[in-house]
Parts: C-alpha cells; sequence; structure tokens
C-alpha cells in the first residue's frame, strides 16, 4: 500500500471522529468481553484459551453492528459484503490473537488477563486499520 493513502487514512477530521467513536464502541465491547471472560475463567474455572474465545466470538455481533453504524456510519441494504468482509478480518484476528495469547501464557508465563489485555490493544489498531481500509471504506 502506498505511503500517501496510509497518510490520508490517519489524517482528516472525519477520521478523528471515527477513531473517537471507535475508541467509546471499543470500550463497551472490551466491558462485554472481558467481563465475559473473568466470569468464565475465575468462577467457571474454564481453561483460559477456551474462555477467551467464547468471550471474543460473543462480542463479535455487536462489534459489527458497533463498527457498521456507530463509528462508521455505513448504512448499506446489503449487509453481505460488508459482514463478509468483516468476518474475514474477525478470522485472521482470532487466530492471530489466539497465537499470542498461547504463547505469552504458556512460553513465557505472563498472566492470563494481561496476555488478553495486549491482545485486545494489538488487535483493536489492527482491526481499525483493516475495517477502514476494507471492509467500511
Amino acid at each position: 500500500m502506498p505511503v500517501k493513502s496510509l497518510f490520508r487514512l490517519w489524517s482528516g477530521k472525519t477520521l478523528n471522529k471515527e477513531i473517537i467513536r471507535y475508541i467509546v464502541g471499543g470500550s463497551i465491547t472490551a466491558l462485554l468481553c472481558y467481563s465475559t471472560l473473568i466470569i468464565l475463567v475465575e468462577i467457571g474455572h474454564i481453561h483460559y484459551l477456551i474462555s477467551s474465545n467464547i468471550a471474543g466470538f460473543s462480542s463479535y455481533a455487536y462489534s459489527y453492528l458497533i463498527n457498521s453504524f456507530f463509528v462508521f456510519k455505513k448504512r448499506q441494504t446489503s449487509h453481505i459484503k460488508q459482514g463478509l468482509g468483516f468476518v474475514c478480518i474477525q478470522v485472521g484476528l482470532f487466530f492471530l490473537g489466539n497465537f499470542i495469547l498461547f504463547t505469552g501464557v504458556d512460553f513465557f508465563h505472563i498472566h492470563y488477563f494481561l496476555m488478553v489485555i495486549i491482545v485486545g490493544a494489538v488487535s483493536a489498531i489492527l482491526n481499525f486499520t483493516l475495517l477502514k481500509l476494507s471492509v467500511f471504506r
């Protein structure tokens, strides 16, 4: 991707508003996801990786709706193409996140919740960029 395209992506008033809305929507999504994770691991005694995946999948539908209607304000009559692009990005981030989470916890012995926060931060940046460039142009 040309440098000019990336510069245009990360500049401008519209983008600043989208970033603020993304942070607000993403914070609510993260709160829902982390609450589910903590309940499953600490109360339900379910393995951290399984719990992380359940929590992640449970927040995908909310995330699609919040990104589509609130962050990027794309109200297409057909959500098939947009939804498919969203799902593809989420699946890619799902595998990347699981790899980072597993590596951090099982190989580097970092607490699972700290790794979930790290994965969440990395995923949020990648997610916004990829959604902006491909799904919600």
